[in-house]
Parts: C-alpha cells; structure tokens; sequence
C-alpha cells in the first residue's frame, strides 16, 4: 500500500526535524558582529552548496501573528505537534515564503536538495555565485551557510546531545 500523502509528509517533517537538529547548532554559533559578518558575507559568493536559514520563524517557535493561522510554538515541557491543522497551514505559510525567495533569486526547484521548516526555517541548495549574492541581498533571507562536513580529530572528545 503506498502512504498517503499526508502519511508521507508527516515522514518528510520527521526527517526535516531530524536533519534540523544538525543544522540548528549553525545557526546558534555565529558570534561575529554585524560588520565582520557583511565581510564574512562579501567573500563567501562562490558556487556551491549552501544551508539558506529564512526569516519567518520555524514551525517550533512560531507565536502567532499570521491572519487565521494559530501559534505552533509548544507550552513548556510540550514537544511540536507537526500533524495540526496550523501545523499544516503555517507550513504551507513557510512553503510560499520560500518559494518566493527561490523565485527572486532565481533558483529553480531541482538546486534545492532540502526544505526545513520544523526546527529551522530554509533550505538547503546547490547554488551559483549570482544566487548567493542574491540571497545575501534579500530581506528575507538571515543566514547563509556553506554546507560542509564537520569531522573531528582523534583527540577531540565525542559530541554528546544532551
């Protein structure tokens, strides 16, 4: 039996939620200034894969605000409940607004390699030199991170989670 295609979003969060987990720490460890971050910005246009990190707030920390779509964010001590309604509309919130940014950069659909929307609000994307500049450019956009690998090195302790 194939998964419906609610069944196969709510698989297509999970993973999304999972991978944020990884990408999260990203966007947490920017400590430069908002000057050293323009120059950081201006030297980083080149071709390549990138973790784009949109405005609007994610699934898990959205308050409310948007016309007919209630808050996401859940109570203290509560997990995100991605199988709401306003789960459901303010994903397809997210999905504009990202569509809308690919549009103006003018990146197609077949560059985007991942969309997040639980933990992180953005997408990852193989990208030209133009289109970064554009991302950088826009208003919508906060962060732009080139996607690597991290690995440690032999002395380093393992990461623990927690």
């Amino acid at each position: 039996m194939s998964p419906t295609p609610r069944g196969a979003r709510r698989r297509a969060i999970a993973v999304t939620a999972a991978a944020t987990m990884v990408v999260a720490p990203l966007a947490l460890s920017t400590s430069a200034t908002a000057q050293d971050s323009d120059v950081q910005l201006e030297e980083q246009n080149e071709a390549g894969r990138y973790i784009v990190q949109l405005k609007s707030d994610p699934i898990s920390a959205y308050t409310g605000g948007i016309q007919s779509i209630p808050a996401t964010k859940p109570g203290v001590g509560q997990k995100v409940d991605v199988e709401t309604s306003a789960a459901d509309r303010y994903a397809d919130f997210l999905t504009d607004e990202r569509q809308s940014v690919l549009s103006e950069a003018d990146i197609n659909d077949e560059a985007v390699s991942y969309t997040y929307d639980v933990a992180i609000n953005g997408f990852s994307a193989d990208l030209t030199a133009e289109q970064v500049a554009a991302l950088r450019k826009s208003d919508s956009v906060v962060n732009i991170f080139p996607n690597e690998t991290a690995t440690r090195t032999p002395w380093e302790r393992p990461i623990t989670w927690g």
